[in-house]
């Protein structure tokens, strides 16, 4: 279990039927009606990277919390939120985050790299990556 702030969840043993119910809630700040993604995680881990909720307003410009090691400022990125699925944690949330700051070319990084994802632009379209029947259960 993680302390009562956290976003993350972890879990251990086999999945229950139809596999571990998860809600990747999708919403922009101050944006209503924006749906929630109901998936069923069968294996693995998954991790979700994005700049819509954690943001704030200094000396007149939006700042957030994923910095840009290349510039050491919050970065900028074509996708609204990436979630990958790995085998790994670790590797599903390290993936996310690099993948969001590689912005466009990162559906064909992450596919070189075995990395199963689902990228979603501002405009609410969606790229996926890989064979995520590996992890899900159903369609994501």
């Amino acid at each position: 279990p993680s302390a009562p702030s956290s976003r993350s969840r972890m879990v251990t043993g086999p999945p229950p039927r139809g596999g571990w119910p998860v809600t990747i809630r999708e919403r922009l700040e101050g944006a209503e009606g924006v749906p929630e993604r109901h998936i069923h995680l069968v294996s693995g881990a998954m991790a979700t990277s994005g700049a819509t909720v954690r943001r704030w307003h200094r000396d007149g410009s939006t700042q957030h919390h994923i910095i840009d090691p290349r510039t050491g400022r919050p970065g900028n990125s074509a996708w609204t939120l990436v979630t990958t699925f790995h085998d790994s944690c670790l590797v599903a949330d390290t993936m996310a985050t690099a993948a969001w700051l590689l912005d466009a070319p990162a559906p064909l990084w992450l596919a070189g790299r075995g990395i199963g994802a689902r990228l979603v632009r501002e405009d609410g379209s969606e790229v996926l990556v890989g064979d995520l029947t590996r992890w899900l259960a159903g369609t994501v």
